[in-house]
């Protein structure tokens, strides 16, 4: 199993989940940030910080508008929502999991595939418990040459914990964008680490896929 298999950037900005600005200027290897932090609580229940945007680019200054930003956002909170925080909640994946993979993706993920114990909290000593989840998201665009987006790396963590049972999930999501303008989660590098609480141990369990 292949780690980090297209990282774009070591992440440790924010990003907001609002529609606030986040603009890119600069040139040859320009890059912009807009660093404010905002916690959004959503259905399920799951509690989000996004911390910073960043927008990198080799060539023109990166056109990375509140749209783009906003629709990065939504895919990495729609995939902590339907993969960790409503297996955790309910016992079954979100409704419309898989609708933000990339076809070959969404085959590995989705119930049975064979990334499905990493990527989402389907088997877990949590699962079916009902305890918060609370998770931190970040992001990284990548420019083409002509400074338009074309890549993004979404950093996530995940955390829920209830009775000496835990879930702790940390990764990227990689994110590109289709020839019908739409983003899609072509790859992924994932890691979990669960404690029934048992006295067991911890058990830890990864998946990669390169977009």
């Amino acid at each position: 199993m292949q780690h980090h298999p297209h990282r774009i950037l070591a992440l440790a900005l924010a990003l907001p989940i609002a529609a606030a600005a986040c603009s890119s200027s600069g040139s040859s290897s320009s890059s912009s940030t807009h660093a404010s932090t905002s916690t959004t609580t959503a259905p399920a229940p799951l509690q989000v910080t996004t911390s910073a945007c960043r927008g990198v680019s080799s060539g023109r200054a990166l056109a990375l508008g509140p749209s783009t930003r906003a629709a990065l956002v939504a895919i990495g909170t729609r995939y902590l929502q339907q993969a960790v925080a409503e297996p955790v909640h309910t016992g079954k994946l979100g409704a419309g999991f898989g609708a933000d993979f990339e076809p070959a993706a969404a085959a590995r993920v989705g119930a049975g595939g064979a990334d499905a114990a990493a990527m989402t909290e389907m088997a877990g000593p949590l699962t079916g418990s009902g305890a918060p989840v609370s998770a931190t998201l970040a992001c990284t665009v990548l420019g083409d040459a002509t400074g338009k987006p074309a890549t993004a790396s979404l950093a996530i963590t995940a955390t829920a914990a209830s009775k000496g049972r835990s879930a702790h999930r940390t990764g990227e999501l990689l994110v590109v964008r289709g020839g019908d303008g739409h983003w899609r989660i072509g790859g992924y590098d994932i890691t979990v680490v669960r404690d029934a609480g048992d006295g067991t141990g911890a058990t830890t369990t990864s998946a990669g896929k390169q977009p």
